[in-house]
């Protein structure tokens, strides 16, 4: 490192080797696709694959006529039915036909592959947030690199990617928004772009299909902001955290308010005990 102020080489350059380090640990494996297991095959493959049906006809993914006796779709956070983080699943070959009903040939469906390339990409997203997140913590080159590449590519977003995959796309998006949540607390002509990124860094977590996420994330978030509160001031630290869930949740609403409702209308709240 030269003395003063970084090179953008000198930024560029680790975390290009970081990207490199999170796809090696995301190479296709002999042993099978990563995604091809547990909740993923019952749950979020088969309402991905409706949704990319709909949006290859030319249609919204409101609704979901395979499910009971009809279900909302786009409602349904699990099917990420309107989250951009899962292009590469439009780009794979047409989901012509349900998943083959024994693992090991599921495991060969491409549709499956582009799950594993959706999960390789939310690990290099977590990756680089976190040494955005560290560096906006002050820590150094080499902490960010082992910071990024533990929780990128750690066995916890493994897990997650391999049961739930809508989990880790949500995850995914949380050491970005902790880091603009820091830089949004910080008064500056810059401010404005931070709380525009949080935000929508936010709402890509909300779209992304697990919402509990979001929930522990905006707790994270309101935590961080209290704990850099000496550094800057109460006013400003709370209106960073503010002003990035705001402009988040104006651009989910779409999705928000159904989703509400859905759960709202569903079981859950009120019939089943929390025991049951």
């Amino acid at each position: 490192m030269s003395a003063g102020r970084p090179s953008p080489w000198e930024r560029v350059a680790p975390a290009a080797l970081l990207v490199l380090l999170v796809l090696a640990v995301h190479a296709p494996s002999p042993g099978g696709l990563l995604t091809a297991h547990h909740d993923n095959l019952d749950g979020a493959a088969p309402l991905r694959m409706e949704a990319v049906r709909q949006w290859r006809a030319g249609q919204v993914p409101l609704w979901n006529p395979w499910k009971r006796a009809g279900m909302p779709l786009l409602a349904d956070t699990t099917a990420g039915a309107a989250y951009p983080g899962n292009l590469p699943l439009l780009l794979a070959p047409p989901p012509d036909a349900a998943l083959p009903p024994d693992a090991a040939a599921a495991a060969r469906a491409p549709f499956l592959a582009a799950m594993d390339v959706v999960a390789a990409l939310h690990a290099v997203l977590a990756a680089l947030g976190t040494m955005l997140l560290l560096r906006s913590l002050g820590v150094g080159t080499g902490g960010q690199l082992l910071g990024g590449l533990a929780f990128g590519a750690g066995g916890t977003m493994q897990w997650f990617a391999a049961w739930y995959l809508q989990l880790q796309n949500a995850a995914a998006w949380t050491p970005l928004i902790l880091a603009c949540v820091l830089e949004a607390g910080r008064p500056g002509a810059r401010r404005a772009h931070w709380i525009l990124g949080g935000g929508v860094a936010v709402a890509m977590q909300l779209l992304a299909g697990y919402p509990e996420a979001g929930f522990y994330t905006g707790l994270l978030a309101g935590l961080l902001a209290l704990w850099r509160v000496g550094d800057r001031g109460a006013a400003s630290s709370l209106a960073g955290v503010f002003g990035v869930y705001v402009a988040g949740a104006a651009l989910a609403g779409f999705q928000l308010l159904p989703s509400v409702e859905l759960a709202l209308a569903s079981r859950r709240p009120g019939a089943l005990s929390l025991e049951m």
